[in-house]
């Protein structure tokens, strides 16, 4: 028996596993550097609130170890007692395998039944189209025919006949936003000044990777964007949600716009960074 910090155990699994840290950031979805923080112990390079609590949580899953175990030792800030055991008794690296195949199996029936359906969908949409048409071909000539009729019998010219019949139809123009963003030590301050009850919210990235999360929203776990994933979107509703957080891995090649209306970030200097976003 040895006592091994918490950073130790996830490198002895995770080699016991023969996984590599690409393996693991990319299971996890979460930047590389992030699983070297775990290895290393070095807990405060993740950002956000109660990230690296559950991260750590999230990476003992992972390599099919004991999570309360782990989160008791971080949460005390104490070592573990490990029973070494020999190359021959690899219970992390059976489990894995195990669990792995398990998983080939199940995941078969799965994408079978999802093609079906969206076969289906397909099949339903282009009928759906092909019906509309029809209707409308149908409408258009009967309209035709009405107003030729129309025009001959009272006498009506050309022009009267197009300006009676065209309808213009504009679209609702979308609200402009009053965005004040006031730099400061971190959290920087971003007031939403004329914002509607329903706002969308999105992150995106171009040549570069971040970690990005939302307080309060389907984000608040946190996640990656890289070249795989260059955007993500969350909905707000300002009644339910009047602020929230935005944590920020790298400000640099990303940028931040609310229903469409970019944010200026220029003026963030500090890596990781935070926001709070007030709507008002």
């Amino acid at each position: 028996m040895a006592e091994k910090t918490i950073g130790q155990v996830f490198r002895a699994a995770r080699e016991d596993l023969n996984l590599s840290v690409s393996d693991a950031y990319h299971a996890l979805k979460t930047h590389r550097r992030y699983i070297r923080a775990l290895e290393d112990d070095a807990f405060d390079l993740i950002p956000g609130q109660g990230q690296a609590r559950k991260l750590v949580a999230r990476y003992a899953e992972f390599l099919d170890l004991d999570v309360k175990v782990l989160l008791n030792a971080y949460d005390t800030n104490s070592p573990l007692m490990v029973y070494e055991v020999g190359p021959k008794d690899s219970r992390y690296k059976r489990s894995f395998q195990k669990q792995r195949k398990q998983r080939s199996k199940r995941s078969i029936i799965p994408f079978i039944t999802l093609l079906f359906l969206s076969l289906m969908i397909l099949c339903s949409a282009i009928y759906m189209i092909w019906d509309f048409q029809s209707s409308q071909n149908q409408t258009d000539k009967s309209v035709s025919f009405q107003v030729s009729q129309s025009a001959s019998s009272e006498g009506l010219d050309e022009a009267t006949i197009s300006s009676s019949t065209e309808e213009v139809t504009e679209a609702p123009e979308q609200p402009q936003l009053d965005i004040i963003v006031t730099p400061a030590e971190n959290p920087s301050v971003v007031e939403v000044n004329q914002a509607p009850d329903e706002l969308e919210l999105t992150l995106s990235v171009k040549h570069s990777e971040s970690w990005v999360a939302v307080s309060g929203t389907s984000l608040a776990g946190g996640t990656t964007l890289s070249a795989d994933q260059e955007s993500v979107t969350v909905s707000i509703n300002k009644i339910e949600i009047p602020s929230v957080q935005v944590s920020l891995g790298v400000v640099e090649g990303l940028s931040l716009t609310i229903n469409g209306q970019a944010v200026d970030l220029s003026g963030l200097s500090q890596q990781p960074a935070m926001l709070t976003l007030y709507f008002k």
